[in-house]
């Protein structure tokens, strides 16, 4: 048996590598040119090969290809204060979503290069319905949904972060900055006449499947291809609580849990319980002693009644004499004729999972 996952990934983000735009940059600070983007703190950067494309810092220069096309966008998140007297200035920029999304959970990435020596834990996202005014500095009395608690920046090459989020019912656009509050900044300036800028690219907003169970019986084994990415989400799995590899094959009998969790967020999408079964231990008939004249029932008890069907049930004397021979009984309590004491011999012959199976048990009557 297989299972794996196939979906078809969408990108809720519209112009999510900013490539699309109205005109070229011309000079930093012209996010206004890029589609669907909009600058809600002061001058965010819009870099495109197509036009300007330096990306600069305010006192240091370096350039670097963009992860994904040709256009990057840039924001300043935290500024040392010896270049700027007002410690709470931040620059915000908003994209905007295909359309309102439905209730769920969202697995959000986004591709990010930093200045080389500064680095923050302070970068947030802000999911709403309606758009949001422009800051002069600091956006206050904002709580994001979406916070990334790692520490991004001190790298030279471009590098994938990601999160998970919920609550944003109905939102439609976004915004990306630094919402702490004054005073709260984890940054890290190792050279304080560097302001900390981030550049991203190559953004992604995706729908985390609903979780769903399955339970089955299988016979013999089971081997199953999990896949590892789901809508560019990353998967993980657990077979009984350990984590697996992508291919596995369970061969042993009993109860089994696979179980499919999204990278980063630990949120559990999949989950299949699977009994394992033998065919040949598949049915249990109890050995039957009983007095004299009592009414003989030999009782079957079948794992998955489902797939079995009892062909055939024969009685036989200590010396291999047929005494009672019966067609398709029904499975359960089966009426055998009385007989004198001793012991007697039953073969059964019964299919399940499509195979034919013979089983010999005993009767032992008393007088």
């Amino acid at each position: 048996m297989c299972f794996c996952f196939q979906v078809k990934a969408q990108n809720l983000i519209l112009n999510a590598s900013f490539e699309e735009y109205t005109k070229g940059p011309e000079k930093r600070g012209q996010i206004e040119y890029c589609k669907y983007w909009y600058g809600k703190g002061i001058t965010p950067d819009f870099y495109h090969k197509c036009g300007y494309y330096k990306m600069e810092n305010v006192t240091f220069d370096y350039t670097q290809d963009p992860f994904d096309g040709q256009g990057v966008c840039g924001i300043g998140i935290s500024f040392p204060f010896r270049l700027r007297s007002d410690t709470i200035f931040r620059e915000y920029v908003m994209g905007t979503l295909k359309n309102k999304i439905p209730d769920g959970a969202y697995f959000m990435k986004l591709h990010i290069l930093s200045q080389p020596s500064n680095r923050t834990n302070n970068l947030s996202v802000y999911f709403t319905s309606d758009t949001i005014p422009k800051f002069d500095g600091y956006a206050k009395n904002i709580t994001p949904q979406l916070q990334f608690n790692e520490w991004i920046g001190s790298y030279p090459n471009w590098k994938r972060h990601t999160g998970c989020v919920e609550n944003i019912t109905n939102s439609k656009y976004f915004t990306i900055g630094n919402f702490n509050k004054p005073g709260t900044d984890s940054v890290e300036f190792p050279d304080i006449n560097f302001s900390n800028i981030i550049h991203f690219d190559d953004l992604g907003l995706f729908k985390i499947p609903e979780y769903t169970k399955v339970d089955t019986t299988i016979v013999g084994n089971y081997c199953v291809i999990l896949d590892s990415i789901v809508n560019e989400i990353p998967i993980y799995h657990t077979l009984n609580g350990d984590t697996i590899h992508d291919r596995i094959c369970i061969e042993t009998l009993g109860k089994h849990t696979v179980r499919s969790f999204v990278k980063g967020c630990d949120k559990i999408i999949k989950e299949i319980n699977i009994d394992i079964i033998n065919c040949n231990s598949a049915l249990v008939c109890s050995n039957v002693t009983l007095r004299k004249n009592e009414e003989i029932e030999l009782r079957c008890t079948a794992i998955d009644s489902n797939e079995l069907s009892i062909r055939s049930l024969s009685l036989y004397d200590r010396w291999g004499n047929l005494l009672f021979q019966q067609s398709n009984p029904d499975i359960g309590a089966i009426n055998i004729p009385k007989f004198v004491n001793g012991v007697f011999m039953y073969k059964m012959e019964y299919k399940i999972c499509g195979q034919l199976f013979t089983k010999i048990g005993d009767v032992t009557i008393l007088e």
